[in-house]
């Protein structure tokens, strides 16, 4: 599949806009305990461009999860302190589970990952993607707002060498 693969990823509340109808009573409660780490895939602990390209691919899938969770550790321990997207995301998700509510689904197709060459322990990733529709519910399971559905999204990540992985 190369560089275009699925993946789940996230929106900024900011991102959010619109209300609907209130939500299916079958969507799943979430805990609101902390989740077990994920182990980076191997392929993206190379000090290599594919292997920045690799970790971008496990950083939106971290992403996706920690916000199916509203667990904000998991985009956390994947950050450096300046990553100001980093940052948006974990206040995000603290607010976000801080109130009880959640996004559902937050869906993001990766039609582009590639990184540019290393500049000593450094790199830049570029990513396109499209996420479709993505809505949030308050506490009670009551929809109160819908994002529009968005193509060729173009983001760039910054990537540092931290030991034996990458960090955003």
């Amino acid at each position: 599949m190369g560089v275009r693969r699925q993946l789940v990823l996230t929106l900024l509340l900011a991102l959010l806009v619109g209300c609907g109808s209130s939500a299916p009573a079958s969507l799943p409660r979430l805990t609101a305990a902390p989740v077990a780490t994920t182990a980076v895939p191997i392929a993206a602990e190379a000090e290599t461009p594919q292997g920045a390209a690799a970790f971008v691919r496990f950083w939106y899938a971290e992403i996706t999860r920690a916000w199916a969770l509203r667990d904000a550790s998991i985009v956390d321990r994947l950050s450096t302190p300046g990553c100001l997207t980093c940052e948006r995301y974990i206040e995000s998700m603290k607010g976000t589970r801080a109130r009880g509510e959640r996004l559902d689904p937050v869906t993001f197709n990766l039609t582009l990952v590639e990184a540019q060459a290393l500049t000593g322990k450094t790199t830049s990733v570029s990513v396109i993607y499209d996420h479709p529709v993505t809505r949030r519910y308050d506490s009670a399971g009551r929809q109160i707002s819908v994002s529009r559905a968005r193509q060729g999204v173009q983001e760039t990540r910054e990537l540092i060498r931290h030991g034996r992985s990458w960090l955003v």
